[in-house]
């Protein structure tokens, strides 16, 4: 059994990111009974959870869209996994996170 479940390869990375933008770009296909904002904050929580496996430019796009969002639950669910985000991703990105907090 291997070690890392979530070993991806090639472009899966940018299917992932394809996938989790989904509640913005196609909000149509997100139906159901549940508002939209909730499948955004899943989404936003995802990236949180995934790290370094996601391409910064992917995770930062990502980020932008749900700081930029109309609803709020959407950008506090940002605001609060942007200390996740750097934690799982490195130092490397936090310059990164208080640009988008300016």
């Amino acid at each position: 059994m291997e070690d890392k479940p979530f070993k991806f390869k090639g472009d899966s990375t940018d299917l992932m990111h394809i996938v989790l933008k989904l509640p913005w770009t196609h909000p149509h296909m997100v139906i159901g009974p549940h508002p939209p904002w909730k499948t955004k904050c899943f989404s936003i929580q995802v990236v949180s959870k995934l790290g370094s496996i996601l391409k910064t430019e992917h995770a930062l796009e990502l980020l932008d869209l749900g700081l930029n969002d109309e609803a709020e639950e959407v950008r506090i669910e940002t605001i609060t996994s942007m200390p996740v985000i750097v934690l799982w991703s490195g130092l490397g990105l936090q310059a990164e996170m208080f640009k988008r907090l300016e």
